[in-house]
């Protein structure tokens, strides 16, 4: 049984607003381009491994219902294939989680992470509950090319981050949101 992603996002905010519920200790903020491309597939099952999970469920949070585009479940013997296919969805009708710019939250049955993405604003972020347990999740953080919002913002990590793409006033409410500082 997958808990319901529901309990982790609150689906009324939207970056640059805290978009999680209840206590995480990390924020590690990556491309959301990466959520949806066929290797993600590897990234979800290795944070299963990590946690000891064994399914995951992804949705898209701007569908509404059950409709069959607006989850994916994930489990060890999901492929990269399987996840691309689903990706395309239907060309001739444009259903596809590759031709929105959705907002999209994945999670487990154990609940020990959460990642949430804007694709419109290109920025995904991997929230982790217990930073003592950071060392075993940092390969998988080095995977997705994930930083902490500072060092995002400051680099900038890809177009998202940048100036061009968000206001000052935006990037400093993230970094208030979700910096190493604040303590949710």
């Amino acid at each position: 049984m997958i808990m319901d992603i529901r309990c982790f996002i609150d689906r009324t905010h939207r970056f640059p607003q805290y978009v999680f519920e209840g206590r995480w200790d990390s924020f590690h903020f990556f491309d959301s381009d990466r959520m949806l491309e066929a290797h993600f597939t590897q990234v979800v099952k290795a944070l299963l491994h990590v946690e000891g999970g064994t399914c995951a469920l992804m949705i898209d949070l701007d569908v509404a219902g059950s409709d069959e585009w607006s989850r994916f479940q994930f489990d060890r013997d999901t492929t990269e294939h399987g996840y691309q296919t689903f990706l395309g969805g239907n060309p001739a009708t444009g259903e596809g989680w590759l031709y929105g710019v959705d907002r999209f939250a994945c999670n487990s049955n154990v609940g020990e992470w959460c990642i949430y993405c804007e694709s419109g604003n290109e920025i995904g972020v991997l929230a982790i509950g217990d930073k003592e347990r950071l060392p075993e999740y940092q390969m998988i953080i080095d995977e997705l090319h994930a930083l902490e919002i500072e060092q995002a913002i400051l680099l900038p990590l890809s177009y998202g981050f940048s100036a061009r793409a968000l206001s000052q006033e935006w990037r400093s409410e993230l970094v208030k949101q979700y910096g190493r500082s604040e303590k949710k």
